[in-house]
C-alpha cells in the first residue's frame, strides 16, 4: 500500500501562531460553536514497531480553504489560512483493531495521539499498512480518515532520523528578511530541495513510496505545515515517513533553544527505543542545533548511530557550539559529513564503509 496524505493543500507559511488572550477568545468561540460544527480529520502518518501501533490525528473544523491564485496577495492569503484553524477539542474519536476497540478524545488543540499495543508481527519487508481512525462530530456525524502506518521489515537493520528545513527543504531560516517570499508565499510545488538531498535519500530510500527502510522527519516546524511538508516530498520524489512536528507555542518562560532541543530529543529518543535493535543514519543542519542534538543522541544511545550527515548552511558548522560537537561525535568514531551540499554524501558513506546502505538503481 502506497501512503496518502490528507489532505493535500499546497500553500502555507512558516510563521508564530498567536497566542495569549486573543487565541483564549478564539478558542472559546470555537467551543461555543462547536454543537453545530462539522469537523475535518486529518490523519497524519504513523508507524508500526513489534508491540505497538503509532497513531496520531487531529480534528479542526471543517470549513472551505482558498486556494492561491497568480497574485502574491492571493498566494499568501492561501497559505495564511491554514494558521486560521478551528481547534475542536473533546472529541470522541475510536480504532478497531484486533477486535479490540480503542477509545480517545482530542486535547485542547485538537490533537489525538495514540500508542496502541500490538504484538502482530513484523513483515518480511518493509511496507505500508492501513489504520481507520472514526470520529464523531458535535452535529451527530461519523467521520473516518484512513491513516497510513509504515511498517519497517523484520530484516531491516538500518532506519534514517532526518531535520526537514535546510536539510531537505530550502527555508532561509537564518534571514527571514531576505527569505521572506520563500517563507511566506511560495508553495509546495515551488520550493527548493536542497542541492543533493534527492539523490542522497533515494539512494537510502530505493523507492520514495516503498522505502527499504523507515524514514522519520523531526522538526520544529507547526503541525499546520504537515500538509504542504507532505505534498512538497511528493512532488521531489523524497521518502514518505511519519514526522514529528511540534505545537508551536510563542512562550516568554522558555527559549527557542531550549524549545527546539527538547522537542527534537524527545522525538530521537522516542523513535530509537520504538527500534531497539535498529541503528540509524542522522541527518540534518547546522543551523539549528542539529550537530548538538546529534552528538547528545549518540553519547546517550552507544552503538545506536551508524552515520551522521550534516548540510552546513552559511558555515555555521563552524561555531563554537557546532565545532565542540563535531570533535565530540568524531571522538565517539560516528563517521560525520559536513558541507554545504548534500551531493557528496553518498561517496561518503561508501568512504566509510557503509556502501551497503545504498540501493543502486
Amino acid at each position: 500500500m502506497q501512503p496518502t496524505h490528507w489532505p493535500l493543500p499546497s500553500p502555507m507559511p512558516i510563521m508564530a501562531e498567536k497566542q495569549g488572550w486573543a487565541k483564549w477568545r478564539k478558542r472559546s468561540q470555537y467551543k461555543a460553536l462547536a454543537t453545530d460544527a462539522a469537523i475535518q480529520l486529518i490523519g497524519y502518518t504513523g508507524h508500526r514497531s513489534e508491540n505497538a501501533v503509532h497513531i496520531r490525528a487531529r480534528v479542526l473544523a471543517e470549513k472551505a480553504l482558498p486556494r492561491p491564485g497568480a497574485s502574491t496577495w492571493s498566494r499568501m492569503r492561501a497559505m495564511m489560512a491554514l494558521y486560521n484553524t478551528e481547534e475542536l477539542s473533546n472529541i470522541a474519536a475510536y480504532v478497531e483493531m484486533d477486535g479490540r476497540h480503542i477509545a480517545i478524545k482530542s486535547d485542547d488543540d485538537g490533537h489525538i495521539k495514540m500508542r496502541v499495543p500490538s504484538n502482530a508481527a513484523l513483515p518480511p519487508n518493509t511496507d505500508w499498512e492501513a489504520i481507520t481512525l472514526n470520529a464523531k462530530a458535535p452535529n451527530g456525524t461519523l467521520v473516518s480518515v484512513e491513516i497510513p502506518i509504515i511498517a519497517p521489515g523484520e530484516a531491516v537493520a538500518v532506519g534514517v532520523i532526518s531535520d526537514i528545513d535546510d536539510t531537505i527543504l530550502e527555508t532561509g531560516t537564518t534571514n527571514f528578511l531576505r527569505n521572506w517570499r520563500r517563507v511566506l508565499i511560495e508553495t509546495a510545488e515551488e520550493r527548493l530541495t536542497v542541492p543533493g538531498a534527492v539523490k542522497l535519500y533515494r539512494a537510502l530510500a530505493g523507492s520514495a513510496a516503498q522505502p527499504v527502510r523507515p524514514f522519520f522527519y523531526v522538526s520544529t516546524s507547526p503541525w499546520n505545515l504537515y500538509p504542504m511538508l507532505a505534498l512538497f516530498k511528493h512532488l521531489n520524489g523524497l521518502p514518505a515517513g511519519p514526522m514529528f512536528l511540534t505545537r508551536f507555542h510563542i512562550s516568554r518562560r522558555k527559549k527557542r533553544f531550549h524549545r527546539t532541543v527538547e522537542h527534537k530529543s524527545t522525538a530521537i529518543n522516542k523513535t530509537l527505543a520504538a527500534y531497539p535493535d535498529m541503528q540509524f543514519v542522522l541527518i540534518g543542519d547546522s543551523a539549528q542545533h542539529d550537530i548538538t542534538i546529534y552528538c547528545q543522541a549518540i553519547a546517550q544511545h552507544p552503538g545506536r548511530i551508524l552515520a551522521v550527515i550534516i548540510r552546513d548552511v552559511e558555515n555555521r558548522a563552524e561555531l563554537a557550539e557546532n565545532a565542540t560537537a563535531l570533535t565530540d561525535i568524531a571522538a565517539q568514531n560516528v563517521p560525520v559529513y559536513v558541507a554545504p551540499s548534500l551531493a557528496g554524501a553518498t561517496d561518503f558513506l561508501t568512504s566509510e564503509g557503509l556502501g551497503h546502505l545504498l540501493v543502486r538503481g
